[in-house]
């Protein structure tokens, strides 16, 4: 029973989760919340925009100090065609005190379109299909390990993508 509690309470403490796309305050205290999620989204979207990794080092450990004490520089540094409206909004959901950053996905979501009024064209169904195309194979495979009730729903979701593609191509 000792060896059950010791080994329960090192889970709790340990990291989930890939280093490199953590929150400060994840790294460090493990208090999270939607502005944590607010600020892997801002990596991933920093990281799309420059075309290189936000945080980088040889091993885990060296990546972990850099996300807990964060010095990232503007994606117009690396890629010019950026507008500062959009350097804005992804320094903002990059910002290190969670306080800074905005409440949740919705309203950084908002601000880009504010930033880049063409995003608010893309739906769930253009990321669907842009999914679909560049990972759809991986994705077959991994439904292959799924669980049965998890591959049904997927299952139940593709047909439902495909007939609304089948909708569409009929206007």
């Amino acid at each position: 029973a000792k060896a059950r509690l010791d080994r329960a309470e090192t889970n709790t403490r340990s990291l989930k989760g890939k280093v490199r796309y953590m929150a400060p305050e994840q790294a460090t205290t493990g208090k999270v919340d939607r502005r944590t999620d607010v600020y892997a989204l801002g990596i991933v979207l920093w990281e799309l925009l420059t075309m290189r990794r936000c945080f980088s080092g040889r091993t885990d450990f060296d990546i972990l100090m850099q996300v807990r004490a964060p010095k990232v520089v503007p994606p117009s540094r690396y890629a010019t065609e950026i507008s500062p409206e959009l350097d804005a909004v992804v320094m903002k959901a990059l910002a290190p005190r969670p306080d800074d950053r905005f409440p949740n996905a919705k309203e950084m979501r908002r601000q880009l379109v504010r930033a880049m009024p063409r995003a608010a064209g893309i739906d769930s169904a253009h990321i669907a299909d842009l999914l679909v195309n560049v990972v759809g194979d991986a994705l077959d495979q991994e439904r292959h390990e799924l669980p049965q009730e998890v591959s049904r729903v997927l299952r139940a979701e593709q047909l439902r993508v495909v007939g609304l593609e089948k909708a569409e191509r009929q206007h």
